[in-house]
């Protein structure tokens, strides 16, 4: 036993909001994990150290107030801490936080008080930071839980200001995490356990012993839940470094593992009757063809809801669907109802037969658990074959909208998870939409099924990738001047070139998620195209423009790039492609804007850019552009996710982009005047240029907000956004309008 191994295991199974249904196991697996780490032999946490905080003693106050002592008031530099918690997680958009479940939670509530729940990156930053004990361990077992890490619960999760050495450098702090990227997870009534925490404890026991000895560590344990977690649900995540090899458990039964001779039998009939494993996802493609090929054939200004609803009936060969949608009272109403099978009068007897059956199931809140996509029974009317109702929440984090589909043959493959995700797919993806229609619904699909099942068959990621290009082509590049700001005499000094949808003049979000989500060549892809579609606009843009028509008359323009697509052989050469021809840009006049979205790549020798390098390193890379094409490098969204400070170091930038949310801000001169000192400290201590800094998102509703005058005084001299000027196909002057705004609100 260590006796400065302390833990604090938290369950909870009941909550009093409705919208988080109760579990099971959750209080059991904390009663298990303490037996496991404290087994007299073979745990290494002494039972008087090990704290349990379950049912009604597990609310938010108490947790808060028993991790705070527990985790670090009483705590030395000596001690190791692990945490643990079962139960349900939630995220809530409008406030982009992410919440671990007490008994207590009401979500409704946290909207109106966001401080009244057990924040994940309260546990983070409040016990994790603050504690003095050497190694904080975090295992969670719940929904979102990636989030106790900053920038990685979703997408548009942001956290200002976080260096990238919190996550790689051993900092004493780890956190392994049952969901980390936007899934659920289960319990099993057979395992009685979650089933994260099931093999967890067979670990613990003796699974994940360490070859050749009988002790499990984070390391051995963590590659044990990799390899033998069930592929329904998503991997582990582990984030973070302790400083030493940690001992969980010292499970004297396990027999050290022998090593293993592989040599080929030479018998090539042995590798041939073998095939590839099943794919969940690839019954489906009939399915979705179907489906779209119905949706593709309606007319584009039809009722799109009643489309949809029709394409599905008919996909799923079913007799019935509807929508409905929750109003005011509790209170659902049908928004759009279809048979593709049945008369009025007997769509009218299904009804009745159906919406009590919606209604009980309704009543009893399990619809909306995070254990599962949806549910299915097999009610029928009367002298009717038996028929399957499958009921969709169609938005976990709103849950006022349910398809129902009803009146489905017996086919057990139909029936299931893909089949929901499908359906939920179809929907969201059609909601921002003013007309049907059906690439955009299709692409979804493909999207939501990458995220929730990882790999699919390729003939559809070769269908995405049609349908990624084609989308490409039809976009188009508007230009934002970057403003100068001067008392006197405010000036444009810089464009930057954004994608537009034509359709609606708005960020093609879609694609730029879709290049993350299927990863290098979507987001080459992406890169390439934008790059030479921007240039060429740019010089068609000058050669109209008066006092630009000479090259050498030109601003220089920003281009953003992810960082993926530098240390790849296939946009260097695209660049090289355009450089050549000069009449269209100098390299000097072009910038690459290096997201902070994205993390830096790590380094492959022997591939990509890397093998033309000596410096075989990002910052290698990089200045092999600077060497061969002149050009400049920006950050682009400062402050954003990955790696402010070291990203600073590696790139070396001309120009520093300071992210919009920092405008959210009750500190934001404090945060500004803090990053203009931070730059250009670091600019000299490194002795590179002192980089320029643009604040990004300075619009007429921030200008009323936030004192452009207070900002100008602390140093800032460029803005960026509507203030400077709408973006447009054109390059024009500072209109006069703009000019006269931002020389009055200078001169307050």
């Amino acid at each position: 036993m260590n006796p400065n191994a302390h833990a604090i295991l938290i369950g909870i199974d009941h909550y009093a909001d409705p919208k988080l249904p109760s579990l099971h196991y959750a209080e059991k697996d904390c009663r298990d994990l303490k037996t496991a780490l404290s087994a007299p032999e073979s745990g290494t946490f002494p039972e008087e150290n090990i704290t349990l905080l379950t049912g009604a003693e597990a609310n938010c106050q108490n947790v808060r107030e028993r991790l705070t002592a527990l985790a670090v008031t009483k705590r030395s530099p000596e001690d190791t801490v692990l945490i643990y918690f079962a139960g349900h997680g939630f995220y809530i958009p409008a406030l982009d936080q992410a919440y671990l479940a007490t008994p207590d939670a009401d979500i409704l509530q946290l909207q109106k008080d966001p401080s009244r729940g057990l924040r994940m990156d309260w546990l983070r930053d409040e016990i994790g930071h603050r504690s003095p004990a050497r190694n904080i361990i975090l295992i969670l077992d719940a929904c979102y839980s990636s989030a106790v890490m900053p920038g990685s619960v979703l997408e548009t999760n942001r956290y200002f200001m976080i260096d990238e050495r919190y996550y790689r450098a051993p900092n004493g702090r780890t956190a392994i995490v049952a969901c980390p990227v936007e899934a659920k997870l289960r319990e099993d009534r057979r395992l009685e356990n979650g089933i994260f925490t099931h093999y967890l404890l067979k670990g613990l026991r003796g699974g994940a012993a360490e070859p050749g000895g009988a002790e499990v560590s984070i390391d051995s344990l963590m590659a044990y839940l990799r390899l033998h977690l069930p592929g329904f649900l998503p991997p582990p995540g582990r984030f973070g470094n302790e400083f030493e090899r940690i001992v969980l458990t010292r499970p004297r039964s396990a027999a050290p593992t022998p090593p293993l001779s592989l040599e080929a039998v030479g018998d090539a009939g042995v590798a041939a009757s073998f095939r590839p494993l099943d794919n969940p996802v690839a019954p489906f493609e009939p399915f979705i063809d179907h489906l779209i090929h119905h949706i593709s054939s309606a007319d584009a200004e039809a009722d799109y809801e009643k489309v949809l609803l029709e394409g599905i009936c008919r996909a799923s060969q079913a007799q019935f669907a509807l929508l409905l949608r929750r109003g005011e009272g509790q209170r659902w109403a049908a928004r759009a109802i279809n048979s593709s099978a049945l008369g009025q009068a007997s769509l009218s007897a299904y009804s009745e037969k159906i919406l009590p059956l919606v209604a009980t199931v309704l009543q009893q809140h399990e619809l909306f658990s995070t254990a599962h996509t949806g549910l299915c029974s097999t009610p029928a009317p009367e002298g009717a074959h038996p028929l399957h109702t499958a009921i969709i929440p169609l938005r976990r984090e709103d849950p006022g909208e349910i398809l129902v589909v009803a009146g489905l043959p017996e086919h057990p493959a139909l029936l299931n998870d893909v089949y929901a995700e499908i359906l939920k797919a179809v929907y969201v993806s059609s909601y921002d939409l003013s007309t049907l229609n059906a690439e955009i619904i299709e692409a979804g699909i493909y999207d939501r099924l990458r995220r929730q099942f990882g790999f699919l068959p390729l003939s559809m990621y070769e269908r995405r990738f049609e349908l990624f290009t084609r989308r490409l082509q039809q976009m188009a590049i508007y230009f934002q001047p970057i403003v100068f700001l001067d008392e006197e005499k405010p000036h444009i000094t810089r464009w930057e070139a954004l994608a537009r949808d034509p359709e609606n003049l708005r960020s093609p979000k879609d694609l730029f998620y879709a290049a993350e989500l299927w990863g290098r060549r979507f987001l080459i892809e992406l890169d390439q195209h934008f790059i030479e579609l921007a240039v060429e606009r740019y010089r068609e843009a000058t050669s109209q423009t008066p006092g630009m028509r000479r090259i050498a008359d030109q601003l220089p323009i920003s281009v953003n790039v992810y960082p993926e697509s530098l240390i790849r052989v296939a946009y260097y050469e695209k660049l090289r492609e355009i450089l050549s021809e000069k009449r269209r840009i100098l390299g000097q006049r072009l910038y690459l804007e290096i997201s902070e979205k994205r993390p830096i790549p790590p380094v492959e020798k022997g591939s990509g850019l890397f093998q033309f390098v000596e410096d075989k390193s990002f910052e290698g890379v990089l200045k092999k552009y600077i060497r061969d094409f002149q050009i400049e490098f920006a950050i682009d969204d400062f402050g954003v996710e990955h790696a402010s400070i070291s990203r600073l170091l590696k790139v070396y930038p001309n120009n520093v982009k300071i992210d919009r949310e920092i405008l959210k801000s009750d500190a934001v001169y404090y945060a500004i005047r803090f990053i203009l000192d931070f730059v250009k400290t670091v600019s000299i201590e490194q002795s590179f240029r002192n980089p320029t800094i643009v604040l990004e998102g300075f619009d007429f509703a921030i200008s009323r907000k936030v004192d452009l005058r207070k900002l100008y005084d602390i140093g800032l001299r460029y803005i960026q956004g509507y203030l400077s000027g709408e973006p447009g196909p054109d390059l024009v002057r500072l209109e006069r309008d703009y000019d006269e705004l931002i020389r009055a609100l200078l001169k307050k």
